[in-house]
């Protein structure tokens, strides 16, 4: 089996996702943007030997949970918790717990989750996405809840 293009999506994926919305394309980009990059160098203190040491600690903790099962050989899907956590291993372990009990107790949610089958989302203008990104970077995502 040849390796995945992007191996963080954890899917055999031959392109990035993307969507419209409101006339304007939005693509999935997996590397990190100039300022993320600063920030995992300058706040995190992210250097490839603290990686790899991490995501070997994690993954020892990984692998004596008998219920949890996770893209352990990732190490891309492992260094987006890692750097939520601020390369804190013990915390990063206990998101992915969370993570995947949240995916289990609203699992409804997550069938046929594609954008595609959430336009009523947007028709309503309940779901808005800015074609333009922060001062960092980041996409703008907005979700309007309760009456209007």
């Amino acid at each position: 089996m040849s390796p995945k293009k992007y191996p963080m999506l954890l899917s055999d994926l031959d392109e990035l996702p993307s969507g419209r919305l409101a006339g304007y394309e939005f693509i999935f980009e997996p590397t990190l943007c100039p300022n993320a990059v600063r920030v995992a160098k300058e706040e995190l203190h992210e250097t490839p030997e603290k990686q790899q040491r991490c995501i070997e600690e994690l993954r020892k903790l990984l692998e004596q949970e008998e219920n949890l099962v996770v893209p352990i050989d990732n190490s891309d899907w492992l260094i987006r918790f890692l750097r939520a956590r601020n390369y804190n291993v013990p915390d990063t372990f206990t998101l992915i717990k969370k993570y995947y009990r949240f995916k289990i107790k609203y699992s409804d949610i997550y069938k046929d989750f594609v954008p595609s089958s959430m336009t009523h989302l947007y028709d309503h203008q309940i779901f808005l996405g800015s074609p333009e990104k922060d001062d960092c970077g980041r996409r703008i995502l907005i979700i309007e809840v309760g009456s209007k």
